[in-house]
């Protein structure tokens, strides 16, 4: 298995660091700059692997953000830090790898049928539905929803394009069609999330790393 690094940043309040965000923000995102929940997450993203970065190549300059024809993000200069940013309420998640990768953490959620019927395919929605606990269809729902989000900004398409082109096997873990390589895994954290990963080739496996807003602004100089 690759051994994949996640880190992690858990925000206790979006308002403890109101002040740097307010001279920050302006510097990521000029004038769209807006001190909400969005902005401030995805800021937070930002700077996660801004930290990695620097972390990685301590005597660099921090490089600009490139973005592909779907909006994921990459480094041109560094094709070999390959990176990708989720969040869900006040955790954000960032993957890194050399090649790649999708990472995509979500709270447990209600299964929905409305949501199944449009983007599961046939045997994902039997690997739902068999359950007969209404807990365990909705953990069922939430990992494999996880895994295809991962699987699509693996591919750096999004929803609308890839979510029914490919099935995942929540249990097994397999994608179909075979012929993509493309892998998946999922793990639960803090028995009330799942944190999911995808790439090409070699099956990934989970290194989790916990950072604090504090370590990234002393880092970044911030």
């Amino acid at each position: 298995m690759k051994l994949i690094p996640i880190f992690v940043v858990d925000l206790d309040s979006l308002h403890q660091f109101d002040a740097e965000f307010a001279v920050i923000g302006p510097q990521y995102f000029g004038a769209d700059w807006k001190p909400n929940k969005h902005y401030i997450m995805t800021l937070v993203g930002n700077l996660l692997v801004h930290y990695v970065f620097r972390k990685q190549f301590p005597n660099s300059p921090l490089p600009e953000y490139s973005f592909n024809e779907n909006g994921k993000p990459f480094f041109a200069q560094y094709p070999d830090f390959q990176f990708n940013i989720s969040d869900s309420k006040l955790r954000v998640v960032a993957a890194f790898d050399t090649e790649d990768v999708g990472v995509d953490v979500e709270y447990l959620r209600t299964h929905r049928m409305e949501l199944m019927q449009r983007f599961f395919s046939d045997e994902e929605r039997q690997c739902v539905e068999k359950h007969a606990d209404d807990e365990q269809k909705g953990w069922t729902f939430t990992m494999l929803w996880s895994l295809k989000e991962a699987l699509v900004k693996c591919l750096g398409t999004g929803i609308a394009k890839d979510f029914t082109n490919y099935s995942v096997n929540p249990e097994t873990e397999d994608v179909e069609p075979a012929s993509s390589r493309l892998v998946v895994s999922g793990t639960v954290v803090d028995n009330d999330c799942v944190v999911t990963l995808c790439r090409r080739g070699e099956k990934p496996s989970f290194d989790f790393h916990t950072v604090t807003m504090k370590e990234i602004f002393n880092t970044l100089n911030l």
